[in-house]
């Protein structure tokens, strides 16, 4: 198999969440197998994921693509990395339309405009990088889609991976019509596309009247060569201190998607039959709201919710459960995660990488979304046997099924293929 000379992976930001630390794991795995002319384009390089960055990855970042004021304009247009004149112009050009037409400061129309010139900008990378192989992800599937079909991407072989369930997020609005209408469009112009579970493949497919057989199914990346060392990192937190009630763990960004409030109110019911505590890690939009209802629920003095945290293993190998309460996911990184470190784990039977990872209940109880009684119950059932329906070392043997090195195998034959 050829090595490509040259490859490009686009994702949107650095953040705290799943697809980022898959798209690190894949840059490390691909840096192993010599590929070292490798580079991470993202359109906001913040995040707590861009101290993960592995130092052979060259970074570009694309943030704050339009100016807004003139002094803004001229700065950048002063970046040494805007090399294009035709960038040039479209952003003299987007200055001026926003300067003299009030009503295009609409914030929609302003995203508009933002989004034409990063493209802009992208395409301009990739004329100077001429990347052999290009791999976006998620929201930049669109954007790299749009600049093959108008030539910006040169003789780069295009996949895109899509990461989640698309009818869970776009809604009904205008917006999610137009967003649609792109994917129906453009996706089948890539040269490949990857989903991370069985479940995205098919509800891409349906969703956009593609054909099956055109969607590679590529789990993603999860267990790394360091991920059982840092499992057993020593931890500072003092409810997993010897003696203390078992602590019950949820992780993941803060959000709808994952439905932490139907978690607290399981863990309100698991508190009436026995001593835990609940652990929830990560960060988001959503922690007013479940402040709120912990207090709401008179369970606050037993929930922690520290953050976003450099090293969730340590907790997971030290936790009695993992709960993963969404109400869809794409896959569930934190779920393959929690079984490598030995962690019993329960999960909510959503759409749709849950049952696929725990092979139908085989490695994990599996619960009927949003049901907060369900959850409580076998939460209780696996506090009281841990083994069931899986011992430790099947759950770590399963996990290992989950490697960096297997994704990568599977990347780089539709990278390359």
């Amino acid at each position: 198999m050829k090595i490509p000379l040259k490859l490009v992976l686009y994702m949107h930001t650095l953040g705290g969440g799943g697809i980022q630390r898959a798209f690190i794991n894949l840059a490390e795995g691909f840096l192993r197998r010599g590929i070292h002319d490798l580079w991470l384009i993202v359109n906001r390089g913040q995040g707590p994921y861009l101290k993960c960055l592995p130092s052979g990855v060259k970074l570009i970042d694309l943030r704050d693509p339009v100016p807004f004021r003139l002094i803004q304009l001229l700065s950048y247009l002063k970046e040494p990395q805007v090399c294009s004149p035709l960038l040039r112009s479209v952003a003299r050009v987007n200055y001026f339309i926003l300067k003299g037409i009030g009503y295009l400061r609409q914030r929609n129309l302003q995203f508009l405009l933002h989004s034409s010139l990063l493209c802009l900008k992208l395409a301009d990378h990739l004329r100077f990088i001429q990347p052999d192989a290009l791999l976006s992800v998620y929201i930049c599937n669109i954007p790299t889609l749009l600049l093959k079909r108008f030539g910006f991407v040169g003789e780069a072989r295009v996949t895109i991976s899509e990461q989640d369930i698309v009818s869970a997020y776009l809604s009904n609005t205008l917006e999610g019509g137009v967003i649609l209408r792109l994917m129906s469009r453009l996706y089948p112009q890539a040269h490949n596309i990857v989903a991370v579970s069985q479940g995205v493949a098919e509800d891409l497919s349906t969703l956009i009247q593609l054909s099956p057989d055109r969607v590679t199914v590529i789990y993603n990346p999860v267990i790394t060569p360091n991920l059982l060392e840092q499992a057993l990192a020593p931890l500072t937190h003092p409810w997993f201190e010897r003696e203390q009630p078992p602590v019950i763990l949820g992780a993941g960004r803060l959000s709808l998607q994952k439905d932490f409030p139907t978690l607290l109110r399981a863990f309100a019911l698991v508190r009436q039959h026995r001593p835990a505590r609940l652990v929830i890690l990560g960060e988001g939009e959503e922690r007013a709201n479940l402040e709120r209802l912990a207090i709401e629920l008179g369970i606050q003095n037993d929930v922690s919710m520290p953050g976003f945290v450099d090293n969730p293993f340590a907790f997971m190998a030290k936790a009695s459960v993992f709960v993963l309460s969404s109400a869809w996911e794409g896959f569930g990184n934190v779920l393959v995660e929690a079984l490598a470190c030995g962690c019993p784990v329960v999960a909510t039977d959503c759409r749709s990488g849950p049952r696929e990872i725990l092979d139908n209940g085989r490695y994990g109880r599996l619960v009927p979304v949003g049901d907060h009684e369900a959850l409580a119950k076998a939460i209780l059932e696996t506090l009281d046997n841990p083994d069931f329906p899986a011992d430790r070392q099947t759950r770590i043997q399963r996990a290992m099924e989950f490697s960096v090195d297997a994704a990568v195998d599977k990347y780089l034959k539709v990278l390359l293929d």
